[in-house]
């Protein structure tokens, strides 16, 4: 509530500079020293716990965070707290946000390289502006361990004010006046816990590697080229997340498909189908003539690739 609405004053005559404290400078003091509540710290057990089927992933931040500078503020430099218990977080928004940015990456990596995800993949994942995906982000909370205070005061600073305000058509020289702007972040070493609930237990793998890929190698928030944002692991160089895994239908039959040269089967457990060209299907010898003669294979387990919504791809086969 201080950083959105509280200051105690502004201080405008050389006689107020010198007889009173400066507000800003009180407020950010008092900001910095507050530690995470007893009321957080119980409201943080019930949200961890509030998460059944999500992917936790905890998280150190490697520098500062500051994730929402836009946001109103008497300072006129936000962050983005928890408006109930004063701590900061990540909202689900932007994590998602960083994701996307990271899927769009590896969407255009070549198929045979680490971490390529098709298209079709990231779009039902993540979605777009006409559907939502079919993983669900939700907000990060600062994990209330050690000292428990995530606060920490900085500074930006304009050194050639009339120079960007255009003014008189100034010019920016060694002789201006500096105009430092004080503000809170999140302090280096603050942990964060992130939840991810993939569509199936299958992709938890995939996409926590994507989301530590994501905040290890991007950053989320404001100034990351300026090293704020980033987190960091105990295993330090993370790589591209792995491919998802491959999917394995047991006892199904495929079918030949004369005319187009293609093998196709439908998901036993549920909607699905799965085709693939026939000459990248890898089949005996007996496989082959059974599948010329009787144009169907039947008691075969395939191993199959997602594409986009319910259509797959075959990659493999075995008898069962």
């Amino acid at each position: 509530m201080a950083l959105q609405r509280y200051l105690s004053g502004r201080r405008k005559s050389q006689e107020e500079r010198e007889n009173r404290p400066d507000p800003v400078r009180t407020l950010l003091e008092r900001v910095q020293a507050s530690p995470a509540s007893e009321i957080y710290k119980a409201a943080f057990q019930r949200y961890k716990a509030s998460l059944p089927g999500a992917v936790q992933i905890p998280l150190t931040l490697g520098g500062p965070m500051a994730v929402g500078l836009g946001m109103s503020s008497p300072i006129e430099v936000g962050l983005t707290t928890l408006h109930t218990y004063g701590m900061p977080y990540i909202p689900g928004s932007a994590i998602k946000g960083v994701c996307r940015d990271v899927a769009e990456e590896l969407a255009k990596l070549p198929r045979e390289e680490e971490g390529h995800v098709s298209a079709e993949q990231f779009l039902d994942l993540i979605g777009d502006q006409k559907s939502a995906g079919l993983c669900v982000f939700y907000d990060a909370w600062y994990v209330p361990e050690g000292d428990c205070k995530p606060f920490h005061r900085d500074v930006v600073t304009v050194h050639h004010p009339d120079y960007y305000r255009q003014k008189n058509d100034a010019w920016p020289t060694d002789f201006d006046d500096p105009t430092p702007v004080p503000f809170i972040v999140v302090k280096p070493k603050a942990e964060f816990l992130f939840a991810i609930k993939p569509p199936s237990s299958e992709w938890a793998g995939f996409v926590k590697d994507l989301l530590v890929h994501a905040m290890t190698t991007h950053g989320v928030g404001g100034k990351t080229n300026a090293g704020y944002g980033w987190f960091k692991e105990p295993d330090e160089g993370t790589p591209p997340p792995p491919p998802p895994p491959p999917l394995a239908w047991p006892d199904v039959t495929i079918t030949l498909l004369a005319q187009t040269g293609e093998v196709s089967c439908t998901n036993p457990a549920g909607p699905g189908k799965a085709t693939c060209k026939r000459a990248d299907l890898k089949l005996t010898e007996e496989q082959a003539e059974r599948l010329k003669k009787k144009k169907s294979l039947s008691g075969v387990t395939v191993t199959v690739e997602l594409i986009g919504g319910h259509h797959y791809r075959i990659t493999g086969l075995s008898t069962s």
